[in-house]
């Protein structure tokens, strides 16, 4: 098997003293893709011993074997790594585990995933969810030329933090989202048990309405509500519900079509609503959701969730914009991001001191790493994307490692 062209060598670092196993799930793995330095023809959902997988990878060291995988065409899918001798249990037929599910095959298996799209270009990139559970900790780094070149970090200040971040997570849902003793903890979008958003609901209906205001860009080729808009309605919060009322004005139009948004605080209280950014809600009386639909309509919405899940509604800090100093609450939603993407310490506890007001398992995690999605839309300020193009392609990079690191628990 040839390891030039456009296949990107993966090596694995197992840094936990624990046997662990890696498998390709979900999304399309294609053909001629290998592991051990070329012996192992690898195969979507089938799980391979990391052990199994060592081999010489020249990038990485000319006489160190190390597990690895050379991959050119996997889109849309997840890497699996698991702890134990064997792979996870019931692949195929378009099988992904559900942590939440005590009938799971691998309910009692500790395993973590990186969501992959790897076409063999310069468009190769990986993030790291914590979305739906916390269990093993990853990092994923790029390198070329002996020199790191981009990381999705762990930034914990100490030896243990990972593990006191682990029983936190688990304090916050009163015990009921763990699993095991360290199996994992599950996320507020996949299961009950954490605050809800009631106190925040009540703090805003006594705020300044929230201005959600932006530019949309549309789908390829998007007509009506899925073309590109400019958008500018206020969010009141009520007794039960928040109705977000201005307009919306197609790209190049100068005609804006009146808006009104209303999503009541039963559907932002469901694990789907501000923890899962996916909540029903209806648009100029029509007909509830389903949930986000992917228009102008759903970017409104998701504008506001992200912005409740970091606290920016209602907030008194301080921030500078144009000059002037003002509240982070009283500027519009676009204006939060941007000015968080440059200053993080405005998310969660930097933006609400009280911890009601935002969403506790997300700062959790950007405590572990600011690099992690810890909620669905996180990169609307985060930057959770790292690209590896294969050597050779612009920005291309020798390899690509995937650490599992130890986690020391505390006593």
């Amino acid at each position: 098997m040839s390891t030039t062209g456009n296949a990107i060598p993966i090596v694995f670092e197992n840094l936990s003293g624990q046997d662990a196993c890696v498998q390709f799930l979900n999304g399309a793995f294609g053909s001629g893709q290998y592991g051990a330095s070329g012996a192992v023809p690898l195969s979507g959902d089938t799980g391979y011993s990391l052990s199994a997988l060592a081999g010489l990878v020249p990038a990485y060291s000319a006489t160190q074997k190390i597990p690895n995988v050379f991959l050119n065409d996997f889109t849309n899918g997840r890497i699996y790594l698991n702890f134990g001798a064997n792979g996870l249990s019931g692949l195929g037929n378009g099988y992904q585990p559900a942590p939440q599910n005590p009938n799971d095959p691998n309910y009692a298996t500790a395993y973590a995933y990186l969501e992959t799209n790897i076409f063999g270009n310069t468009q190769n990139n990986l993030d790291i969810s914590d979305i739906d559970f916390f269990s093993m900790a990853l990092e994923a780094s790029t390198w070329r030329g002996g020199q790191r070149v981009g990381v999705l970090k762990f930034t914990d200040p100490k030896p243990g933090a990972i593990g006191e971040n682990v029983e936190a997570l688990g304090t916050l849902s009163n015990g009921q989202a763990v699993v095991g003793t360290y199996t994992r903890v599950i996320g507020p979008g996949l299961t009950g048990g954490y605050p809800d958003w009631s106190t925040y609901f009540i703090f805003l209906a006594s705020a300044s309405p929230t201005k959600i205001a932006g530019f949309y860009g549309g789908q390829p080729n998007g007509v009506g509500p899925t073309a590109a808009h400019h958008y500018a309605l206020t969010a009141s919060f009520g007794s039960s519900q928040v109705t977000m009322t201005g307009s919306i004005t197609k790209a190049g139009s100068r005609t804006p079509e009146s808006t009104t948004i209303v999503i009541t605080y039963a559907s932002l209280n469901q694990p789907t609503g501000v923890y899962g950014c996916n909540p029903s809600y209806q648009v100029n009386g029509g007909a509830p959701t389903p949930g986000i639909i992917n228009d102008v309509y759903g970017w409104i919405v998701g504008d506001l969730v992200a912005g409740m899940s970091y606290g920016f509604p209602g907030s008194a800090t301080q921030v500078t914009v144009d000059g002037k100093t003002t509240a982070l609450g009283d500027v519009t939603s676009t204006t939060w991001f941007e000015l968080a993407k440059s200053k993080p310490s405005l998310m969660f506890g930097g933006a609400q001191s009280n911890s009601a007001y935002y969403n506790r398992y997300a700062a959790q995690i950007a405590g572990m790493s600011s690099d992690f999605y810890g909620f669905p839309f996180s990169d609307r300020v985060q930057q959770p994307l790292l690209y590896f193009p294969p050597s050779g392609q612009a920005g291309g990079v020798d390899y690509l490692k995937i650490t599992i690191l130890p986690i020391a628990y505390p006593a």
